[in-house]
């Protein structure tokens, strides 16, 4: 179907602001997603209350003056709501990806959010008017950090793939539910990764699923990535469950960043289908805000 919006103004379609179109776009998804499901009163209620935490999410991002480190700070505060269910994440960080002349991929900036006491973090103090004390990943600290060229966040803003990454087994077979609930539409593919240090040592392998085109054709004995073992451990990683995703407006080159977002093994909620589609929405506004910062 189609989704027509109307307006008196001649000139509405040159004023409209960048974020117009993101948010018209993921209108039109979730709308079609409901009805595709059959589904259309509880889809529509859904999707209505998943538009009103993005454009308040797309809000506090364009404030005025802020750069792009005020920009994906308000993010990962929006990605950890527990007011907003598709958005209620134990943590949340965003992680703006560069290159070096040698080519070496780093992270440039980052910047994160915990909301359980499960997640290793580190709290800062209360800001200036008041502003309450905030909790931030381990991992989310770290800017300038050089990544191997087969890190999961090279693979993500290289592919464009979203990415699911499992917690460590505590012996026998990787169980898929205790990584997602429910069906995966689409193409997928399961395999593991190995979590490696940079001395080459691998201390592990986790369960993952990859999603998009080509993904199903994952092969098991060359994993599609690695995950930086120093970061795993010294971030308590063997416990969480992670949704990485690309945001950009060039497909045709890497990724501009990268969210990831998850919970942490001991809590009952585990990533869904419409979290991911919520998460797709949402970065695109992303995209567009860091990128006009």
């Amino acid at each position: 179907g189609y989704l027509i919006v109307m307006s008196r103004d001649r000139l509405a379609t040159v004023r409209r602001a960048p974020a117009t179109d993101v948010l018209l776009r993921a209108g039109a998804e979730l709308v079609g997603g409901a009805l595709a499901s059959q589904r259309l009163i509880d889809g529509l209620e859904h999707s209505n209350r998943l538009l009103g935490a993005l454009g308040d999410m797309t809000a506090a991002m364009l404030r005025p003056g802020s750069g792009r480190k005020e920009v994906i700070e308000s993010v990962v505060g929006h990605l950890t709501d527990a007011s907003v269910p598709e958005f209620d994440f134990n943590f949340a960080t965003v992680y703006l990806l560069g290159e070096e002349a040698d080519g070496l991929s780093i992270v440039r900036l980052a910047a994160g959010a915990a909301t359980v006491a499960a997640i290793e973090a580190t709290e800062t103090s209360a800001g200036p008017g008041g502003r309450a004390a905030k909790r931030i990943p381990r991992w989310a600290l770290e800017e300038d950090r050089e990544l191997a060229a087969d890190d999961v966040l090279v693979y993500v803003a290289r592919t464009w793939r979203t990415v699911i990454v499992g917690p460590m087994p505590r012996g026998g077979a990787p169980d898929r539910s205790d990584v997602f609930t429910g069906a995966i539409p689409g193409i997928s593919g399961w395999t593991e990764v190995p979590v490696v240090r940079a001395n080459g040592a691998v201390i592990g392998h986790v369960p993952v699923c990859v999603l998009g085109e080509g993904a199903n054709q994952v092969d098991g004995s060359a994993p599609p990535f690695t995950l930086a073992g120093e970061v795993f451990e010294s971030g308590g990683h063997a416990d969480l469950i992670r949704i990485f995703l690309p945001f950009g407006s060039d497909p045709r080159s890497h990724s501009t960043g990268v969210l990831e977002v998850g919970y942490h093994r001991s809590y009952e909620r585990r990533p869904d289908w419409g979290q991911v589609e919520a998460l797709r929405a949402a970065a695109g506004q992303v995209a567009s805000a860091v990128e006009t910062a």
